[in-house]
């Protein structure tokens, strides 16, 4: 994990990745009303420039659920990144985009990389220039692990899936940073990095729950400080959602 510093002039931009999909036992099990209400209160409290969601099922919940007025969800059919207009642009890679370049390249793992688990964003971080766009953004949920994979292929379908995202930054020229739910223990990710000298999967400390399978992957050319678990002040929040939102710091050139 890239820990890094902040040096002079270097600012951060906050970032979290939390799956949203109501509880599970043992947890409360929640509604959507609130699920969303756990998201506005995380985001009011955190402030954070961008969100990646996963399992969100909902349409604009920026507009809707009174979040602050600088905050936009970008979706297609439901949200897949809430994001402070102030700071960062975004734009989203077209799913028939996406598609393309995986049926050009990819081929024979394209049951692997399903358009609705998978969802892409140029991210300009600065905002200096219209559609300079500095990072591609991943929110990506990995299959269940109900679904009867077991670690193993898994963890071949990771590696596609980093082979992939690697080779669509490579054609916008962009580093990555994927936040996802990844239905794999992050000790099974740490096993796939091997075979990647150029990424990284970004630990954390869990207090909460016994596993870790949400998290951070980024290029190393990335430095991401400060990850932790959303450390959640209120019991019924924590037993709302079935999964652990996680908190880092991006470190940005400018």
């Amino acid at each position: 994990m890239a820990t890094g510093g902040l040096v002079d002039n270097q600012r951060t931009i906050t970032i979290i990745t939390a799956n949203i999909g109501c509880g599970a036992k043992p947890y409360l099990k929640g509604d959507r009303d609130k699920c969303r209400e756990v998201l506005r209160r995380l985001v009011k409290r955190e402030r954070p420039s961008l969100v990646f969601l996963q399992e969100s099922k909902f349409q604009d919940i920026a507009r809707k659920y009174r979040f602050p007025k600088e905050y936009e969800s970008a979706f297609k059919g439901e949200d897949r990144f809430l994001y402070d207009n102030t700071e960062l642009e975004l734009e989203m890679i077209d799913s028939g985009e996406i598609i393309t370049f995986r049926d050009r390249k990819f081929r024979e793992f394209a049951s692997y990389i399903a358009t609705e688990y998978i969802n892409m964003a140029r991210v300009n971080t600065s905002k200096r220039t219209k559609n300079d766009f500095d990072i591609l953004c991943v929110s990506w949920h990995g299959p269940h692990i109900e679904d009867g994979l077991n670690s193993e292929k898994r963890m071949e379908i990771l590696k596609v899936i980093l082979r992939f995202v690697k080779a669509v930054g490579e054609k916008y020229g962009l580093p990555f940073i994927i936040g996802g739910d990844f239905n794999l223990e992050l000790a099974g990710a740490q096993i796939v990095l091997n075979s990647f000298n150029d990424m990284e999967v970004h630990d954390y400390h869990a207090e909460r729950r016994p596993n870790r399978i949400d998290y951070f992957i980024s290029s190393k050319s990335l430095t991401l400080i400060d990850v932790q678990i959303v450390p959640w002040n209120d019991t019924q929040s924590k037993r709302i959602l079935n999964h652990d939102a996680i908190i880092g710091r991006l470190l940005m050139n400018s």
